[in-house]
């Protein structure tokens, strides 16, 4: 069957005209509104494919009795659309990828970013994906998996590696020509995976100005201990003890900032802890670091 197939069927028999009698069907009284007057069948069956037209949003290829702007289209080449009243609200693509509110979907991460298998697109505060559980004997609440495997194929196993990324979440905004990264939450192993244990750490990234790409600002490791940009300062240790950035009485930084604290390394009598006060450094008896 070819074209458009409506159902109910509303047979057109216009130009069936067999050569034994020379009339066309249609022209057979009462023939016509006998057939369209059966009832429709219960469980239509078909041999091989069912062509349809294309459709559109407003006039679906396959839609429904009494709501003929509702109903499943081909809206591009090996590209699925779903429509509700007229508009088109869903996109399955040729990649595979489900859009939800456009016609495609859309690259997110500038250079050397994605296209994501799953995207919500809206002009409101409810542009979004949401997961709700309802359990009235349960404490917990809905979830959201991130997961890694070293598995070489969908559905086999891979023991991870330390070192490895288990997952990332970007926030990117437009430039006016991309969307671009602002900040992104990663997750890395860190420590290697025993059976039953995967150790972990969480980073979290800002881009700076004139900058393109996320850099590591605050890292907690897989003790709870917390460090400062990329590694470079404990803040807060596993024994919940505080940090300070180390200097030596020659590389002092500016004391332009009031209030800042540091750890001097070689201060005069055994010193280390040193305050700004907004021209130089002291020391807690406000003598001036030497």
């Amino acid at each position: 069957m070819n074209g458009r197939y409506s159902y109910p069927p509303q047979p057109d028999l216009s130009g069936l005209a067999p050569a034994a009698h020379g009339h066309g069907m249609e022209a057979v009284a009462g023939l016509t509104p006998a057939l369209n007057g059966k009832a429709p069948l219960a469980s239509p069956s078909f041999t091989g494919a069912v062509a349809l037209a294309s459709g559109s949003a407003a006039d679906p290829a396959l839609a429904f009795t009494g709501d003929t702007n509702t109903g499943l289209l081909r809206s591009g080449p090996d590209t699925l659309g779903f429509a509700t009243g007229g508009v088109q609200r869903t996109t399955l693509d040729s990649g595979g990828t489900l859009v939800q509110g456009h016609t495609a979907g859309v690259s997110i991460g500038g250079t050397g970013g994605s296209s994501p298998v799953v995207q919500a697109h809206g002009t409101s505060w409810s542009s979004g994906i949401g997961a709700c559980r309802w359990d009235g004997a349960s404490v917990y609440g809905a979830q959201l998996s991130i997961a890694k495997s070293r598995g070489a194929a969908v559905g086999t196993r891979g023991a991870v590696q330390s070192g490895d990324e288990c997952g990332r979440v970007w926030f990117t905004a437009d430039d006016g020509a991309a969307f671009l990264p602002a900040a992104d939450l990663r997750c890395w192993v860190d420590g290697t995976p025993t059976a039953g244990s995967v150790p972990g750490m969480l980073a979290f990234g800002t881009t700076p100005a004139t900058g393109s790409t996320p850099v590591e600002r605050l890292r907690i490791g897989n003790d709870g201990t917390v460090t400062h940009r990329s590694n470079a300062t404990v803040v807060i240790d596993a024994n919940s003890h505080l940090g300070l950035r180390s200097y030596t009485v020659a590389t002092l930084p500016s004391a332009a900032a009031v209030g800042r604290l540091i750890c001097v390394s070689n201060g005069t009598g055994n010193k280390r802890l040193a305050v700004s006060d907004g021209t130089g450094w002291r020391w807690p008896d406000g003598a001036l670091v030497s």
